[in-house]
């Protein structure tokens, strides 16, 4: 002991802290590298009709996901690219198909606000739909597209299910419109009767749940969820063949999930699926009429690879002997030639496209997708194949850089422009007797005439972004909201086609009849810089210009008032196509015998 304490107290103690130090860090970066978020993650959704994807790609600086969208129907076996729906960023809660639209539920990080907010997306763009009753998440979702109506079911806590009640008959009791159907009444108070009577404050945390339904317009109250899964917090909700399915977990790492239906306004308590491990990723869904459990079960870290395994639910008769409410039969596992399917992806996403499982996974930093016949197993119907993406979003910083490129880059070529045409910018130039140069007034107004039919074409064309747009910029507005509603992209291609429509108005009529319509109103017209009539290159260069004049993306709106600032009212086209704006004014005869007369008073 005492040669251990004189040895504890040599000079070679202090030798043991740079070694301590390396275990210290190579610890906190294995751990820091472990909590390190995954670059990718994969979202799907889908029914008898279409099949949604989303793919969301880490922004480091913004520590936030922007998530891309692709699409394919029944119709065709192509997955497309939205284009026209920007890269959505936030972090997904639940997403569920009604129809063909697509129903996301955003968490609180996202951008449209600090509770999270409701979208319906189709084919053309997006569209905030009415949030849930205070900043909550729903336990679980699914779209119901049999029969005439559509709807959105979710599965919400007791409170907020009562929250929702208390909206709905405050804005019937306020509603001016006539008085619902007797049938209409009695489903409104049979379903409102249902509902567990508790606070109509929303709740947090285990309680009792309730299902509610959207159906385009308004939350609506529907039932209470049977009691026995109140405390549990890993639900599955599935719709199909006019039935409703919930699936449920009693504790995260339990093995038995447990099911009931819903059947003539009641609950029926099916049996219960066994698990070898604890689920993961898992998707309840009806699939081709029947029921499908699938669930990933295994450890990534462990020494096998996780599996996928899937059941069938088959209901009981008066012939089963098992159980009467039907029995759970486990099917093949799905396999790839190389027999592991979800080695090596760091995500993994489920879900039902028709009668097939669609299985979507991040294999290295690749996001693919596969299709599966979940009933007999095997390879795949549709092998793994890339996702379309149409590029993850940038920072606001990178945006701004950008920009600010762009705009010096632009803002030298018009100093260039300026400074070999600074003569014209000084110079009067002269003109023929009753000729003289139209001022910005009449300019702008010419313009704000021509400007009508490009504004009606990509109105005709984008009404239903331009809209939404203008909708949700006037809540931010009026809610106070510090951060800036993003602009959707179909909003910039709709911008595009009207300066497209708008140039092309000007060129046509500038080059045939030497004025626009617009310009015939205000009676100008264009010519050289030397009176005569301009020729076609000159017309084009003139009107091409105003591409970049209009480009907000450049952001160089300041240079269109040069035409104050030059002594002939020239835009920076008209500088360079040597081109003026010009109107004739009535000239009264210079005459002897009206000079005689002047002289003579």
């Amino acid at each position: 002991m005492q040669q251990m304490s004189r040895s504890d107290k040599s000079p070679r103690r202090p030798a043991r802290l740079p070694g301590i130090l390396c275990v210290v860090l190579c610890v906190a970066a294995a751990a820091q590298a472990v909590e390190t978020p995954p670059a990718f993650r994969v979202h799907s959704a889908g029914n008898d009709q279409v099949l949604w994807l989303m793919v969301g790609q880490r922004n480091p600086q913004e520590e936030a996901y922007y998530h891309s969208l692709a699409v394919m129907d029944k119709m065709s076996a192509q997955v497309r690219s939205l284009t026209r729906i920007m890269p959505q960023k936030g972090t997904i809660g639940h997403l569920a198909v009604v129809g063909e639209e697509l129903h996301v539920f955003y968490a609180r990080d996202a951008h449209f606000g600090e509770d999270g907010a409701h979208y319906r997306y189709d084919r053309g763009g997006a569209d905030r739909q009415l949030s849930l009753p205070g900043p909550v998440m729903p336990a679980a979702v699914a779209g119901e597209s049999s029969g005439d109506r559509l709807r959105l079911w979710a599965v919400v806590s007791g409170g907020t299910a009562a929250a929702v009640r208390a909206d709905w008959e405050k804005r019937q009791k306020a509603s001016t419109e006539p008085a619902e159907s007797a049938e209409s009444a009695e489903d409104t108070s049979t379903v409102t009767a249902s509902l567990p009577a508790v606070s109509s404050r929303p709740i947090e945390g285990p309680a009792e749940y309730g299902l509610v339904r959207y159906e385009g317009a308004a939350w609506q109250p529907g039932f209470a969820a049977p009691s026995t899964c109140a405390a549990s917090d890993r639900l599955w909700l599935a719709a199909g063949q006019n039935r409703l399915h919930l699936l449920w977990l009693g504790r995260p790492d339990d093995r038995v999930v447990h099911y009931a239906w819903r059947e003539k306004d009641n609950w029926v308590s099916g049996p219960d699926l066994p698990l070898d491990h604890p689920p993961g990723d898992a998707f309840a869904g009806v699939l081709n009429a029947k029921l499908i459990f699938a669930a990933i079960q295994g450890d990534a870290a462990g020494p096998s690879p996780p599996r996928l395994s899937l059941w069938v639910w088959q209901p009981g008769g008066p012939q089963t002997t098992v159980e009467a409410q039907g029995v759970w039969s486990r099917l093949p596992e799905p396999q790839v030639p190389t027999g592991e399917l979800l080695r090596g992806s760091s995500d993994v996403a489920l879900c039902g496209f028709l009668d097939k499982l669609v299985v979507m996974r991040v294999q290295d930093e690749r996001p693919e997708f596969a299709f599966f016949s979940p009933l007999t197993g095997g390879p795949p119907d549709r092998p793994f194949e890339e996702v379309p993406l149409v590029g993850a979003g940038i920072s606001r910083t990178q945006r701004n850089v950008r920009d600010l490129v762009a705009t010096l880059v632009v803002a030298a070529v018009l100093l260039l422009v300026f400074w070999r045409r600074q003569e014209s910018i000084a110079t009067v130039i002269p003109l023929p007797p009753g000729v003289i140069v139209v001022g910005p007034g009449k300019r702008a107004a010419s313009a704000l005439i021509d400007m009508i039919p490009a504004a009606i074409v990509a109105n005709a064309i984008w009404f239903d972004v331009i809209r939404r747009f203008v909708r949700e910029s006037k809540e931010a507005f009026t809610s106070g909201q510090n951060e800036q509603v993003e602009t959707p992209d179909a909003l910039i291609w709709a911008w595009v086609c009207f300066i497209a429509v708008y140039v092309i108005w000007c060129i046509v009529f500038e080059v045939l009849w030497q004025a626009t319509p617009g310009k015939r109103l205000m009676r100008c017209e264009v010519c050289r810089e030397t009176a005569e009539r301009p020729n076609a290159v000159q017309i084009v260069i003139r009107n091409i210009s105003k591409v970049i004049e209009l480009m907000p993306y450049l952001q160089i709106w300041p240079f269109m008032l040069v035409v104050f600032f030059t002594r002939n009212h020239q835009r920076v086209g008209d500088l360079l196509a040597r081109t003026i704006v010009v109107e004739h004014q009535h000239v009264v005869a210079d005459s002897g015998e009206f000079d005689d007369s002047r002289g003579q008073d």
